[in-house]
């Protein structure tokens, strides 16, 4: 097996969308056979700001929080929301074996190390409270993180309804 088939979405494709008027920025992460990744992220704010992470889930991308984001940087907050792998921007591999929930952990914790995030404020959309939480068990260092969270946890056992 060969490295890792990926696609990558034309950039053209993200021109002129209404009330998204960020810079997009880029960062390589490995695959597990070293194939690089590009993960597509928003980074706004001063950089001597407190960063908050605005994490999306299943199928969206860092489009989903274009409201949010100028009330953080108004609030002096640095604002990071990176497209997940398979996702808006970002690379995606191409086979469905490619993607894992561990795999999607891996991927979001190389790109907060590489950003150089350290502590931050977590707003998590959907599976991607599932990435982080992972990612945290998994750190060596022990840190108290501010955490908030969308959507709803349903009990055990409980179908998701949609309305």
């Amino acid at each position: 097996m060969g490295a890792m088939e990926i696609l990558r979405t034309p950039e053209d494709r993200f021109r002129a969308l209404p009330g998204f008027p960020f810079e997009p920025r880029y960062v390589e992460v490995p695959a597990p056979d070293g194939t690089l990744l590009r993960m597509a992220y928003v980074d706004e704010g001063p950089r001597g700001g407190a960063p908050v992470l605005l994490l999306h889930g299943e199928p969206t991308w860092s489009f989903l929080y274009r409201n949010v984001v100028p009330v953080l940087v108004r609030a002096g907050l640095r604002v990071v929301a990176p497209d997940l792998v398979g996702f808006g921007r970002s690379d995606k591999p191409v086979r469905r074996e490619d993607y894992t929930y561990q795999r999607q952990v891996n991927w979001t914790r190389a790109f907060a190390d590489r950003l150089g995030l350290g502590l931050q404020l977590e707003l998590r959309h959907d599976r991607s409270r599932t990435f982080c939480e992972q990612g945290h068990r998994r750190r060596s260092q022990a840190a108290a993180k501010s955490q908030a969270r969308t959507g709803h946890v349903l009990p055990p056992g409980r179908p998701h309804r949609r309305s």
